[in-house]
C-alpha cells in the first residue's frame, strides 16, 4: 500500500501560515472599511446625491 503523506517540502511551516492568514484578514478589513464611507454630504452635487440615491436600501414596509 502506498503512503499518502505528503512530501517534507510541502508542509507549511505553521506560523507562517498563520501569519499570513493574519494579515490577509488585515487586509480585507482595511478595504471593508473603506468601502463603507458612504455618507451624504453637504459639499456633494446634486447629480452625486440622486446617484447615491439609488443605491440606498428602501425601509421594510411595516404591516399592519
Amino acid at each position: 500500500m502506498r503512503s499518502t503523506a505528503l512530501p517534507s517540502h510541502q508542509y507549511g511551516d505553521p506560523c507562517r501560515v498563520l501569519e499570513e492568514k493574519q494579515a490577509r484578514e488585515a487586509n480585507e478589513q482595511k478595504r471593508a472599511e473603506k468601502r463603507r464611507t458612504l455618507t451624504v454630504r453637504k459639499e456633494w452635487s446634486e447629480a452625486r446625491k440622486a446617484a447615491e440615491a439609488l443605491f440606498t436600501l428602501p425601509q421594510p414596509i411595516r404591516e399592519l
